[in-house]
């Protein structure tokens, strides 16, 4: 179960990693392309702690499941718990998602005729 939870975050995640750049910087103008579109940008993507952010969420994922198995079936703990595990599983699958969206995003842009500016600071 925590795998397909994982999975449709991941798919979230990738969805909405994909669109961001254009979310956060509109293609009003062609000239619309700065930090969010940049280089520097993809770079600290690459950077970013995806895996030990990922195995983060799986552990607090994994105590809630062992909270969830330690309570009693149909009380409010044990649905919190459950609760806890889902969200859990689902953002560990949601932060890989939106990285490789964010950056599959980045690369497409890159090969086109105005490609991606160094820093995009100007």
């Amino acid at each position: 179960m925590c795998c397909l939870v994982e999975a449709l975050g991941g798919l979230a995640g990738g969805a909405i990693g994909g669109i961001a750049p254009d979310v956060l910087e509109p293609a009003i103008s062609p000239n619309h392309r700065k930090l969010a579109h940049s280089v520097a940008t993809a770079g600290a993507i690459s950077l970013a702690k995806v895996a030990e952010w990922q195995d983060m969420c799986r552990r607090r994922g994994a105590t809630a499941t062992q909270t969830a198995l330690s309570c009693a079936a149909g009380t409010r703990e044990r649905a919190d718990a459950e609760f806890a595990a889902f969200g859990w599983s689902f953002l560990a699958g949601f932060i890989a998602g939106f990285f490789a969206g964010y950056a599959s995003h980045l690369a497409l842009d890159a090969v086109t005729a105005r490609g991606l500016p160094l820093w995009g600071l100007g």
